[in-house]
């Protein structure tokens, strides 16, 4: 079996110098961008010689720190509380499959799905996220602050378990905080242009929220739903109290 150099896997400790060495924010991220082709450039080095050696986390976290992405997305659902979703999710990009796969496998978290004329890594289950912060939240350099902002993301989100997402298990001061971290990831991002959602207005929204006529609609959705059912002969009276 041909030999694997310790610097062909283990070159994160050269890409943190150069990172720490650069106080610009522009120079950090050009001079990043280069490190880091040379980075996967020893990894597909690696591959060619021996496809079963897998990626350290060391590699990754560099790997990462150049071609990832932490997000929270807003959208627009009509049905949850505010009639926004956050969906925090990390991704990957890299016109190499066979990298992303070496990632992929070394972490056992993610999905792989074509981009475009590239690949991109996902990982959006909230345990999966949880685990990878874990991982590389010590490991990172340039995206450690996006990675701390993520972890705040996930504990003001409420478990997804249906209803309690759904309806009333968002309240407004952990809205407001997540809007805020959603602006924030927005900022640290290096593409430039606007997003499909004002987060102005959405703020201006959950400002503007009745509570307590939320409170009433959910009573009322709970009670006709108990009356749908003992119609049917399936809950006894008590359900509808």
């Amino acid at each position: 079996m041909p030999h694997i150099s310790v610097k062909d896997l283990e070159s994160s400790d050269a890409y943190r110098k150069k990172a720490r060495g650069n106080s610009s924010e522009t120079r950090t991220h050009k001079q990043n961008r280069k490190v880091t082709f040379t980075h996967h450039s020893s990894l597909k080095r690696a591959l060619s010689q021996s496809p079963n050696m897998p990626p350290s986390l060391d590699w990754i976290a560099g790997f990462f720190d150049g071609e990832g992405t932490v997000t929270v997305r807003l959208s627009r659902r009509a049905k949850t509380k505010y009639g926004y979703l956050f969906r925090p999710y990390i991704s990957v990009s890299q016109k190499d499959r066979a990298i992303l796969e070496a990632v992929q496998q070394r972490l056992r978290m993610g999905r792989l799905c074509a981009a475009g004329g590239s690949w991109r890594l996902d990982i959006r289950s909230h345990a999966e996220l949880r685990c990878f912060i874990g991982l590389f939240s010590s490991r990172v350099v340039l995206k450690r602050e996006q990675l701390q902002l993520l972890s705040e993301a996930l504990k003001a989100l409420p478990r997804r378990n249906g209803w309690q997402y759904w309806a009333s298990g968002l309240p407004r001061t952990d809205a407001l905080r997540l809007l805020e971290i959603v602006a924030r990831l927005r900022e640290s991002h290096c593409k430039t242009g606007g997003h499909p959602i004002d987060l102005r207005d959405v703020r201006g929204k959950v400002l503007a929220f009745d509570e307590e006529q939320h409170r009433q609609q959910l009573r009322n959705s709970r009670r006709n739903a108990a009356l749908r059912l003992h119609a049917r002969g399936r809950t006894p009276d008590c359900a509808m109290s």
